[in-house]
């Protein structure tokens, strides 16, 4: 076996660009504790129960993340002041391109946050499987069979309801 060396994380070095005249100071690492806060920041947006969503027909709110997550990361990887800036710098590229190239594990960031975007989105397709479907159908009628000692016919009528109501749901679900 052979000795161990003990490592020393060289100190974050900015890259300074210039855009429009203005010299921007951009951290040159994104560090694990910011990738995490930006990770989870975007799951909760993209992920969000959106009432008024920027794409109306969307299941997710794609562009509220990624606008999010740009802000974000102007926020915590850069000197620029965020409060008035034009919501257009979002949409230009040589800006983005700057900024992103001075990053140089932007690469590894984007891929991780794509892996756990993937990870939610099958979780959350398991959640609404047939087979969850069935296993909550299973679990609300273990409670009914709990209570069939107490059950007067007016509760017959309301469980008979029920039941119809559960059928249609699972007819209703995608999976089927």
């Amino acid at each position: 076996m052979t000795d161990k060396v003990k490592l020393k994380v060289k100190p974050q070095e900015k890259k300074k660009v210039m855009y429009n005249g203005v010299e921007i100071e951009v951290d040159s690492i994104m560090s694990s504790g910011k990738q995490a806060f930006l990770i989870k920041q975007y799951i909760e947006e993209y992920f969000a129960d959106n009432p008024e969503p920027l794409i109306s027909n969307s299941t997710y709110n794609y562009l509220e993340a990624e606008y999010n997550m740009m802000d974000y990361i102007l926020q915590t990887c850069t000197n620029v002041d965020t409060e008035d800036l034009d919501a257009d710098i979002y949409n230009d590229l040589t800006f983005w391109r700057k900024i992103s190239e001075s990053i140089e594990n932007i690469d590894d960031f984007k891929h991780k946050l794509y892996r756990v975007v993937q990870d939610a989105k099958e979780k959350k397709a398991i959640e609404n499987s047939i087979g969850e479907v069935v296993n909550n159908l299973v679990e609300k009628a273990y409670k009914i069979l709990d209570k069939v000692s107490e059950i007067s016919p007016e509760d017959i009528s309301k469980l008979q309801d029920t039941g119809k109501e559960l059928i249609e749901k699972l007819k209703e679900s995608s999976v089927v």
